[in-house]
């Protein structure tokens, strides 16, 4: 399951986008709540969480996302913001936001957000998993290879002398 951490400065808020949401039909779980930026930040780095759902007015939720990016790049991160402006939007994805939900936040629309990143993240440990694969065969390839090329270069060509003439009788 992924986990996520929803940060907002009122409790009430926090509570009602859990309730938004069923966590684990998607394949999620809350791992925790914080209603600031620096407790957002200390259980960032304590669950490491793969989303982060932001509702921090102004500075404090920039901040936030600034140094969530710098200690774990890979996090996703949803704001759900009142700010229209261009420029709070613009700075969001300078650091990497791709997901940016107007207030008042839709349950679909936050839905939709979440199953889009689960997606994501099941693609990207699927070709992690194919990597690995390859990578394991390529090492058991390489070990063959070397006991090969050692025999070959102890007992020259009568290893593949005597299989050629086991081959004839």
């Amino acid at each position: 399951m992924l986990k996520v951490l929803i940060a907002d400065d009122e409790e009430k808020i926090c509570q009602l986008i859990i309730k938004l949401i069923n966590w684990e039909e998607m394949g999620l779980t809350v791992a925790a709540t914080a209603s600031n930026g620096l407790e957002a930040l200390e259980q960032a780095e304590i669950y490491k969480p793969e989303i982060i759902i932001i509702r921090m007015p102004g500075i404090d939720g920039m901040e936030l996302i600034q140094k969530v990016k710098e200690k774990l790049p890979d996090t996703e991160i949803i704001i759900i913001s009142g700010y229209r402006h261009f420029e709070y939007a613009q700075t969001a994805i300078r650091y990497g936001v791709r997901n940016y939900l107007l207030k008042p936040i839709k349950k679909e629309e936050l839905k939709d957000t979440l199953q889009r990143i689960t997606e994501i993240y099941k693609e990207k440990n699927e070709q992690l998993n194919f990597e690995e694969r390859v990578r394991l065969a390529l090492k058991n390839d390489a070990g063959k290879l070397r006991t090969s090329f050692v025999s070959r270069m102890i007992y020259g060509d009568r290893e593949r002398e005597t299989v050629i003439g086991l081959r004839e009788l």
